[in-house]
């Protein structure tokens, strides 16, 4: 079961932080751009770890893995590690799990952030082993962060071990179609965005301020209340 009402994702504060990176997003474009996309893809990062707090499942439904993979090989592989670790620690205060609702395990959060604080920290050398190929760069990141928890679970929770590699295969294909993608259409243009120094695109800012401003009238016609009662998908 699916459950995205406020019993499993704390959508007030998640509102109302969201609403906040953003202003500080946009005031530091007068006077830091790359702080500035840096803060709106942390953004991105932190709305995109939506669809992972509702089921073991769709863990590999974020875009995470492809912003650090890319501020790593553009910016140097410590700010890659720590940008996603740093997301995948601050998106779990957004992950309620009480009254019955899904809580995402904090031993997996911890294992997570790990993984990308040290697979993304090593980005820049697989880079430079794959001759500057972005998208093998990003299928080594999977690569490695799989066989890394797949590591963990025999080490601390080999019972679960069947279970693991269920959610990892499931978790491929979408991480290889997402990556894929993401490669294809963004990579090249972000990197030459970070490592050249000016913002995003106005497009890009333009797009979030759609969401965020959707969000609100959703807030504002149905009432806060409703609007955070969420659905339950079997």
């Amino acid at each position: 079961m699916l459950d995205w009402s406020d019993k499993t994702i704390r959508w007030a504060p998640l509102y109302f932080t969201s609403i906040a990176i953003f202003f500080f997003s946009l005031l530091a474009r007068a006077f830091s751009p790359l702080a500035s996309s840096l803060l709106l893809l942390f953004l991105f990062g932190l709305l995109s770890r939506v669809p992972c707090m509702v089921s073991d499942f769709t863990k590999d439904m974020e875009f995470v893995d492809f912003l650090t993979v890319m501020i790593a090989v553009s910016l140097g592989g410590i700010w890659g590690g720590l940008f996603g670790a740093s997301i995948l620690l601050f998106s779990r205060l957004f992950n309620s799990g009480g009254d019955g609702g899904y809580s995402e395990h904090p031993g997996y959060t911890a294992m997570e952030a790990f993984n990308f604080l040290l697979i993304g920290s090593a980005s820049g050398v697989i880079y430079s082993v794959f001759n500057g190929d972005l998208l093998y760069t990003m299928y080594a990141f999977t690569a490695l962060r799989y066989g890394l928890t797949v590591l963990f679970t025999l080490l601390f929770a080999p019972s679960y071990l069947f279970y693991c590699l269920q959610l990892l295969a499931v978790g491929a294909v979408v991480a290889y179609a997402t990556n894929t993608v993401s490669v294809l259409l963004f990579g090249d243009y972000l990197v030459s965005i970070l490592r050249s120094g000016p913002s995003l695109s106005a497009w890009a800012y333009g797009f979030m301020f759609s969401v965020l401003a959707l969000w609100s009238v959703l807030r504002l016609s149905l009432g806060p209340e409703r609007a955070e009662a969420g659905v339950q998908v079997v």
